[in-house]
């Protein structure tokens, strides 16, 4: 089922590109199916990129491109600069990619100005002003801090805890640390302590040994935020073997079956979605549009934060089982 998702065009204004010459323009290369590449900092075969492959082999299929994606096994920001290269190498019509680390991407970000390679950014990008950043289009993907102060707000509108916590589990990763500061300024202004957690959850018995020893260290915590899938399942587990499910709020980031379950359930308050479906529909999309006629938005196109909770999750159910959520 292929379903058509409309261009936003009157969202956002849009302007001429400058930073890249519009490829594609000719009526030469208007006749070759532009190939374009996608660059996660993880692997494909996650639940999370695999909503996001999705929205790019449907776009792919709608706009007629060729689609390669590729994705690291385990999160790897050095991963990720490697496969950019290999991807400049093969001189694509475009590429989209997430950036989880600014300064690793400066480089080879210049690298494909000069080649005059456009470049898109989605899901996490660098976020310093313009004049600053790595050299790329734009941006389509979610407001990380924002997300984080949905979740607190959220947490907040239920109750007012004794202590907080988050847990990043990919240290190092922008995206989950921007998550994490809106959760504990947010915490911070209702005068609430918050401890950030940063160990990985590759490894979930290592991670729910290490979750047991913080908790247990700190009684007082009874709200905690999990900025991703795989430590909101640990801490699911976890909560539910400590007799803690009750006493501590958890709240999360993304969407998987699991979190769809728990919201329904009442073990997880609510999570919050990036709609990374259509990051990847409309990374093909945009550039697309770029390509044949010059075009890109003013500024960054938001697929989130959009929370899902008890008075949604319904809805949202069915979507998650089709694939788009």
């Amino acid at each position: 089922m292929k379903i058509n998702v409309p261009l936003l065009l009157s969202c956002a204004s849009f302007v001429t590109a400058s930073l890249f010459p519009a490829a594609g323009l000719s009526t030469a290369a208007a006749k070759e199916k532009p190939v374009i590449y996608s660059i996660v900092h993880g692997t494909l075969s996650d639940p999370f990129w695999a909503v996001y492959r999705k929205g790019l082999q449907d776009a792919a299929s709608a706009y007629g491109v060729e689609l390669r994606a590729l994705g690291t096994e385990v999160h790897s920001v050095q991963g990720e600069v490697d496969l950019f290269n290999s991807a400049l190498a093969a001189k694509p019509a475009g590429i989209i990619t997430t950036i989880p680390d600014a300064a690793a991407f400066q480089e080879p970000l210049e690298r494909a100005k000069t080649a005059g390679i456009p470049v898109i950014a989605i899901n996490v990008t660098d976020t310093r002003p313009k004049a600053e950043r790595d050299p790329y289009l734009f941006y389509i993907g979610g407001d990380e801090y924002l997300g984080g102060q949905e979740a607190a707000q959220k947490v907040l509108s239920v109750k007012k805890p004794a202590e907080a916590a988050c847990w990043i589990h990919e240290p190092g990763h922008t995206g989950l640390e921007a998550r994490a500061k809106g959760w504990t300024d947010e915490m911070h202004k209702a005068g609430i302590k918050s401890d950030t957690l940063t160990f990985r959850a590759n490894n979930p018995t290592e991670a729910a040994a290490a979750l047991k020893g913080f908790l247990t260290s700190h009684p007082n915590v009874d709200a905690l935020f999990a900025v991703g899938p795989p430590p909101a399942s640990v801490a699911l587990e976890v909560l539910n073997e400590l007799g803690k499910s009750e006493k501590v709020t958890l709240i999360s980031f993304d969407l998987t079956q699991e979190q769809v379950d728990a919201i329904q359930n009442g073990s997880l308050l609510g999570t919050i979605e990036q709609q990374q479906y259509l990051q990847g529909y409309l990374g093909i999309e945009f550039m697309k549009l770029y390509l044949d006629h010059g075009f890109i938005p003013g500024g960054s196109v938001l697929t989130g934060p959009n929370l899902v909770d008890k008075a949604n999750v319904a809805t949202v159910k069915a979507q998650v089982e089709a694939g788009f959520r």
